[in-house]
């Protein structure tokens, strides 16, 4: 505050004074008098931007006066001109997280108002080559740009910001962020590998040349899609399945010791092969074993039963010229029950909603095994064809298999599993996604032209949309 005159050294009480902060009472610690000032030091500072006003109440004691004597008056509310100046934001550094490698997160050293810029305000390049944001979020000191498709493990990332004539990025106090250009981002996006196993034939076993040896293989991937599984006897590859159920029949298999692998390959490429199991296959005797006879008697193809139904599983098996030693019922690659004795019937109980592939493996007295066809069938009375819904976007549609989804609304649960199946109820494709992840890439592209559906699900079928690949 400042007088016309010269000011005694004499100190009123701080409650002389009054001073409010956009209408709010801030209180003041301590009064210094110099010359013609009266300095209020106040319990926290004013932001640029703040509306002051200050009240001085002349007290009994100690009034505010000049050194001739006389006392400075009561004022009214007093307007105090504000020359702080704001602080602007500086970037500190940009990185794509492995939980999240669509979001790309710019962290700057102080909190930033939620006025959001438009996405032209960023360029971001991935391998020197434009990505697309589709849309920015600014929540503290982070602004994260929403890119339109996932960043690859090894990616090198490098992200420009151009203040725009409209909603710049500032602070809450009105600091106005600077460009930034070309500034390198850290890519923490780390790819799981697959897991691979051979489920059939039991390591050791043995067969009678010729023999038909049926090898399956169980293979997931945590953090993908398996989109690959090769079968290999040693070193050389005996064939590839591309989609699940990851079953190869090697036939004709000639008498010796055999080691068998499978290596199996996830979306972006990493590949994991599983350990080896030894068969063997002895000379062919002159009778030649027949492989059993095996088939699906129940439930027929095409059923649908209701959510946490419990199905009857059968199925007929018999061998020409032995027994049947073992069937063994399998929903997809996992094993349900090995039965040793007819009838092979079993109950799975408590199925939750979604679509089932059931095979049955029929092993007889001599080991030779046969694969029955698959019957497919449906749980829960929830499915819906909706290509309206509000959920997700599925484009471009029709397509050559290679498409993207984009999620409108976040899904709730943690993990939730796609299933992509023909119109005969066959899945061509699986994997999970999280509530995390706004887009998905697929790439199908070596499934035969037709009408597909994809079914997304947790516990429950949450939306199924229906598109064409050409």
């Amino acid at each position: 505050m400042t007088y016309n005159m010269t000011l005694a050294g004499t100190v009123p009480a701080a409650s002389s004074f009054s001073v409010l902060v956009n209408s709010l009472a801030r209180p003041v610690n301590t009064i210094a008098i110099t010359g013609v000032k009266v300095q209020l030091y106040l319990t926290s500072p004013v932001l640029s931007g703040d509306a002051i006003t200050v009240f001085y109440n002349k007290p009994q004691a100690n009034p505010l006066q000049a050194t001739s004597g006389g006392q400075a008056v009561t004022t009214g509310n007093m307007t105090v001109t504000n020359n702080v100046n704001a602080v602007n934001p500086v970037y500190v550094s940009s990185a794509v997280a492995s939980s999240t490698p669509v979001v790309l997160e710019l962290t700057y050293n102080m909190n930033l108002a939620n006025i959001v810029p438009p996405v032209s305000s960023f360029a971001v390049q991935i391998n020197s080559a434009a990505r697309l944001v589709n849309a920015v979020v600014i929540s503290g000191l982070k602004v994260q740009l929403i890119l339109a498709s996932r960043v690859l493990p090894g990616d090198v990332i490098t992200v420009s910001y151009t203040k725009p004539s409209g909603n710049p990025l500032q602070t809450t106090s009105v600091g106005i962020a600077a460009n930034i250009s070309n500034q390198q981002a850290v890519n923490n996006c780390n790819n799981i590998a697959p897991t691979a196993s051979i489920v059939t034939p039991s390591p050791s076993s043995s067969f009678t040349s010729p023999a038909n040896i049926a090898i399956s293989a169980n293979a997931t991937d945590a953090d993908g899609s398996v989109i690959k599984v090769e079968f290999y006897n040693g070193n050389t590859m005996l064939g590839s399945v591309s989609i699940p159920p990851f079953m190869f029949t090697w036939n004709n298999v000639a008498a010796g010791n055999y080691s068998l692998k499978c290596i199996a390959t996830d979306n972006l490429g990493a590949k994991t092969t599983s350990s080896v199991i030894s068969v063997s296959v002895a000379d062919k005797t002159p009778a030649r074993n027949k492989p059993p006879f095996v088939r699906i008697s129940n439930p027929l193809k095409g059923n649908t039963f209701d959510n946490l139904s419990s199905i009857e599983i059968g199925a007929v098996a018999s061998d020409s010229d032995g027994t049947v030693s073992t069937v063994a019922f399998y929903n997809g690659d996992t094993q349900l029950v090995e039965l040793t004795s007819p009838p092979y019937t079993y109950t799975w109980k408590d199925i939750l909603a979604g679509t089932y592939t059931i095979t049955a493996i029929a092993t007889d007295n001599m080991n030779d095994t046969t694969i029955s066809s698959p019957v497919d069938f449906v749980v829960g009375n929830t499915v819906k064809y909706d290509p309206k819904s509000d959920i997700f976007n599925l484009y471009p549609n029709p397509n050559d298999g290679h498409f993207s989804i984009e999620f409108v609304n976040p899904l709730q649960s943690e993990r939730n599993e796609i299933i992509i199946s023909d119109l005969t109820g066959k899945q061509v494709y699986s994997g999970f996604i999280t509530k995390e992840d706004i887009m998905k890439q697929f790439d199908i592209s070596n499934i035969r032209s037709g009408m597909y559906v994809m079914l997304i699900k947790n516990k429950e079928i949450l939306v199924t949309k229906k598109f064409i690949k050409q």
